[in-house]
């Protein structure tokens, strides 16, 4: 008795379907655009990768704190200008005052200006505090 096989036939079939596997696993790779597409490509590679995700995440999170802290910072130097512009005329009015020429009333006039500046400097104080902290 003969019995016939063909082995390259087999063989050939064999290989195909190793091909086929691999072609799978690399489109499912190319299309999650990971090289661990799932957990039996290798726990430790997918542990690490996880990990590496994890820090990419905490990183991000790092630069948006650094925006946010560099707005704030932004806000607190034109709340500092506004006030020092203000210490500014202040100050041109004091002397003003001072220098002899006005009358009593005028003096006045210029003092209700103050009092209008430093109730502006109060008020700019109270909306900082308020919008950072309350």
């Amino acid at each position: 008795m003969i019995i016939n096989t063909n082995m390259v036939a087999i063989e050939t079939v064999n290989l195909l379907e190793e091909n086929s596997k691999s072609k799978i696993k690399a489109s499912k790779q190319l299309s999650s655009g990971e090289k661990i597409s799932s957990a039996g490509d290798g726990v430790s590679e997918y542990a690490i990768s996880e990990k590496m995700r994890t820090q990419i995440l905490s990183l991000d999170e790092c630069i948006e704190n650094v925006r946010n802290g560099r707005s704030m910072i932004n806000v607190a130097t034109g709340g500092v200008d506004n006030q020092v512009e203000i210490m500014k005329r202040i100050r041109e009015v004091t002397l003003k005052s001072s220098n002899g020429i006005y009358t009593s009333s005028d003096r006045q006039i210029l003092q209700s200006e103050v009092n209008q500046l430093l109730d502006e400097v109060e008020e700019c104080d109270w909306v900082f505090w308020e919008k950072f902290y309350i």
